[in-house]
């Protein structure tokens, strides 16, 4: 489901869900068949009430990476907490700081700051925040896990754009 109806999202409105033992299944199907990872993604994942069970059923019965993207605002710490063992990464949508994703996402930028924070605690992996202007909101806490030296393309970048932007890693153990 899309929650924030971002004027510049291209993806389609409507509310759509996949039935809970079909992905499972098909989790355990791509583990076999040599998948590393299954990321959730392309609405807001954790607007589905299960979602904390089915990360961890996914965990459990197969040996892939468990990911997610979220915009945040749905986390709590007791959502965080039920993920912990589940989730490997996280990352956070984030298109702005301050007024700019405001006017951007149409929610306070102190909510997306506090998201991050508890994602911060989830296991010893990174989230990672992909925006090019948000080092001055974060105190400089370096993460010594090898997933926070990679770089991801935004995918806002189109062929021919120079770069990647960075992405700034929270450890959280």
């Amino acid at each position: 489901m899309r929650e924030l109806h971002c004027a510049y999202c291209y993806a389609p409105k409507q509310a759509a869900a996949l039935d809970r033992e079909g992905v499972l299944a098909w989790a355990i199907e791509l583990d076999a068949a040599g998948c590393l990872g299954v990321g959730f993604g392309d609405g807001e994942p954790t607007a589905y009430r299960r979602f904390a069970q089915l990360c961890s059923d996914i965990a459990q019965s197969t040996s892939m990476a468990v990911t997610f993207t979220t915009h945040g605002h749905r986390l709590t710490p007791e959502l965080v907490e039920s993920l912990r063992e589940a989730v490997h990464f996280v990352r956070l949508s984030v298109d702005g700081v301050g007024a700019t994703y405001e006017r951007l996402r149409g929610r306070p930028f102190a909510a997306v700051v506090q998201a991050a924070g508890l994602l911060g605690s989830l296991r010893h992996h990174c989230g990672h925040v992909r925006a090019n202007q948000l080092k001055p909101f974060w105190p400089s806490r370096p993460c010594p896990y090898p997933c926070a030296a990679r770089r991801y393309r935004s995918p806002y970048q189109r062929p021919g754009m120079q770069g990647a932007l960075p992405t700034l890693g929270f450890p959280s153990g």
